[in-house]
């Protein structure tokens, strides 16, 4: 049984981040950064403009990465292995859950069938 539960969580431990993490990238939308970056000055001159005005101000400089160059970006913060930490809990215990169900059928199975009849 020891052994069905370090398995089960040690599968549990690789699986369940593993996923999160394919699942992340998946949904992963594109950044959008501003080159060169907006200074003080700036936003205070465009402070007693319109919105739209600004809007076009700021799409004239936006740069839009691509999905590895933002996956990059992301994964240079501590907030996204945080997350990352947080929203696997689930698919790991999920996962340890499922491997703890699946052994001991296995071992009731097989014990079941090696008796003598």
């Amino acid at each position: 049984m020891k052994n069905l539960l370090v398995r089960s969580l040690l599968a549990a431990l690789l699986i369940g981040p593993l996923v999160t993490f394919v699942i992340g990238v998946g949904r992963m939308r594109l950044i959008r950064e501003y080159q060169p970056g907006i200074s003080e000055s700036e936003m205070k001159a465009y402070e007693n403009r319109t919105v739209a005005e600004f809007e076009a101000y700021l799409q004239s400089r936006q740069v839009q990465l691509t999905h590895y160059q933002s996956l990059r970006e992301l994964m240079r913060h501590p907030f996204y292995w945080q997350g990352l930490a947080r929203a696997s809990t689930a698919p790991c215990i999920a996962v340890f859950l499922g491997c703890v169900i699946v052994g001991k059928s296995e071992r009731r199975y097989v014990s079941e069938t090696t008796r003598a009849p």
